[in-house]
């Protein structure tokens, strides 16, 4: 009985034991799988990230529209001949109200006859302001500035001259304004040109007026035969645009292009001869007196125009 008695004892300990002794082998069996996750995952070989390739944005390129032919033609059009001529004539009233005087100016320039005015400025001039332009002195004239004019005065029957002081010139357009005093019959005065160098002023082309109103061209050779060579290629020829007689002012040119000899008068041409004597050279002012005892002219403006063009 005794013996029953403790073996029931012996079973209800262990049943009662196994109780107490099931949570916590559950526990001891989750702490044990927790720790050997950690173990596995900590024996595991750690695993490189895979390198990143790292590429540059390509920029978006617009594909390129080649323009139609109608939209050419609208870039282009060609403005209509009525906006033309509706442009063209607001343009010259804006310039002829803000620059009449221009306007004008540039008018009679490309009208004009008169080399002074359509060859434009000057390539040399001499207003007789300043001296030096032109060699003074006595020896069958006397020249001297009076009054900011060159006054040449002739002391012989005797043709005389004063060459300006500037480069030879082969083409070119010359004149010179003269004032005369006294003046009566062939007391004559102009300009000499063409004047070779190397000659001593002694040889050229001698075109001039007298003061009984006639102009003439002439060629003059001082270095041939005993006494020079005058020989006419313009005769004295009468003009009513030369103011004759004493106390008048009349305007010369000459116009010298290769063989062309053109002669002006107060800006008008009166004749053109031509002649090959003499190609380029330096140029001056003449003075032969007839019948006024002291002749006398006073120029006060001179200039030329290089390599000009005829109209």
């Amino acid at each position: 009985m005794n013996k029953k008695i403790a073996l029931i004892s012996l079973l209800l300990i262990g049943v009662l034991a196994s109780c107490s002794v099931i949570p916590q082998f559950q526990q001891a069996r989750e702490q044990y799988v927790e720790t050997r996750t950690a173990e596995l995952l900590a024996e595991m070989p750690t695993t490189e990230p895979l390198p990143t390739e790292v590429v540059e944005a390509t920029p978006k390129v617009e594909p390129t529209v080649e323009p139609t032919a109608e939209v050419t033609e609208e870039a282009t059009e060609e403005p209509t001949e009525e906006a033309t001529v509706e442009a063209t004539e607001e343009v010259t009233a804006t310039a002829t109200e803000e620059g009449g005087e221009v306007d004008a100016e540039s008018k009679a320039m490309t009208q004009s006859y008169d080399p002074k005015v359509y060859l434009g400025d000057a390539s040399w001039s001499d207003n007789m302001t300043a001296v030096g332009n032109w060699p003074l002195g006595t020896d069958l004239s006397a020249a001297t500035y009076d009054s900011e004019t060159l006054m040449i005065t002739s002391l012989s029957d005797k043709f005389a001259w004063r060459i300006a002081t500037t480069e030879a010139l082969g083409d070119a357009y010359i004149e010179a304004t003269f004032k005369v005093g006294e003046c009566a019959g062939a007391d004559s005065y102009g300009i000499i040109f063409r004047v070779p160098e190397n000659t001593g002023y002694n040889r050229g082309y001698l075109y001039g007026i007298t003061c009984d109103g006639k102009y003439s061209l002439r060629s003059w050779d001082g270095m041939t035969g005993a006494s020079g060579v005058m020989t006419w290629l313009q005769q004295a020829t009468e003009s009513s645009l030369i103011k004759s007689g004493k106390n008048q002012t009349n305007r010369l040119g000459i116009m010298a292009v290769g063989d062309r000899l053109i002669m002006y008068i107060n800006g008008e041409k009166v004749g053109e001869v031509s002649d090959n004597m003499y190609s380029s050279g330096f140029f001056g002012i003449f003075i032969k007196r007839d019948k006024t005892q002291d002749l006398t002219i006073k120029v006060d403006d001179v200039g030329y125009w290089k390599n000009p063009t005829v109209k």
